[in-house]
C-alpha cells in the first residue's frame, strides 16, 4: 500500500509527463493543438528561427521532459527502496520512462542524413544523459537526490516558461491571432513546481 506522500509524488509525476504530451499552445481559430514535442519541430519553420534571430532551440521544449524523467527515476527508486524493479508496476513504470526517453532522442532522419545531424546533435546528447541518469541517479544518497529533485524540477519549469514566453508572441504575430497556453503546459508546470517543493521539503524532514 502506497503512503499518502508516495501517492502525491506519483500524481505530480503523472502531471509532468502527461503535460509534456498534451497541448502547450492552442489556436482556437484553426483548432491547432501543439504539444512540447511537436513545438520542438514546429518552431523551426518560423521565419525568425530560419534567419537565426530566434534564440530558442529544440531542447528548450524538451527539457521539461528530460527533467521530468530524471525526477521520476529518483521518485520511483525511492518507492522501491533502490532495489531493481521487483513488481509488475515497477517494470511498467520503467518501461514508461524508457518510452519518454525515446521521444527525447532525435528522429531517425538525424542518423541517416549527415546534413540533419548538426541540428539534432545537442538533442542526442540530452537523450544519452537522460538514459545514463535513469541508471545512476537512483543510487545517490538521499539528501543529494532530494536536492537534485528540486534543482531538476526548477530547471525544467524554467525552460518551459522561457520557451513559451518567447514563442507565444511570435506565433501570435505570425498568424495575426492570439494563441493561448494549452492546459498541458499548465499541468506540466504545476507538476514540476510541486516536485520542486517536495524535494526541498524532503531536505528538512526527519529521517
Amino acid at each position: 500500500m502506497l503512503s499518502r506522500r508516495s501517492r502525491i509524488d506519483l500524481i505530480l509525476l503523472a502531471a509532468v509527463l502527461g503535460g509534456c504530451f498534451t497541448p502547450w499552445l492552442t489556436h482556437p481559430a484553426t483548432s491547432l493543438r501543439l504539444t512540447s514535442y511537436e513545438l520542438s519541430e514546429w518552431f523551426t519553420f518560423l521565419p525568425s528561427a530560419r534567419d537565426g534571430s530566434l534564440t530558442l532551440t529544440r531542447l528548450a521544449f524538451l527539457m521539461p521532459l528530460v527533467c521530468g524523467v530524471l525526477v521520476a527515476a529518483l521518485v520511483l527508486a525511492r518507492q522501491r527502496g533502490r532495489a531493481l524493479p521487483n513488481t509488475l508496476l515497477s517494470w511498467v513504470g520503467l518501461g514508461g520512462l524508457a518510452l519518454c526517453v525515446a521521444f527525447i532522442f532525435p528522429p531517425y532522419e538525424a542518423y541517416l542524413f549527415p546534413d540533419f545531424w548538426p541540428d539534432y546533435q545537442t538533442q542526442f546528447y540530452a537523450g544519452v544523459v537522460t538514459l545514463i541518469g535513469l541508471v545512476v541517479l537512483p543510487f545517490l544518497p538521499d539528501d543529494l537526490t532530494a536536492l537534485l529533485q528540486t534543482g531538476l524540477a526548477l530547471v525544467g519549469a524554467g525552460y518551459s516558461v522561457w520557451a513559451m514566453l518567447t514563442l507565444s508572441p511570435i506565433a501570435t504575430e505570425l498568424l495575426n491571432s492570439n494563441w493561448s497556453l494549452g492546459w498541458g503546459w499548465w499541468l506540466m508546470l504545476a507538476g514540476l513546481v510541486g516536485l520542486a517543493w517536495r524535494g526541498w521539503a524532503r531536505l528538512f524532514e526527519a529521517r
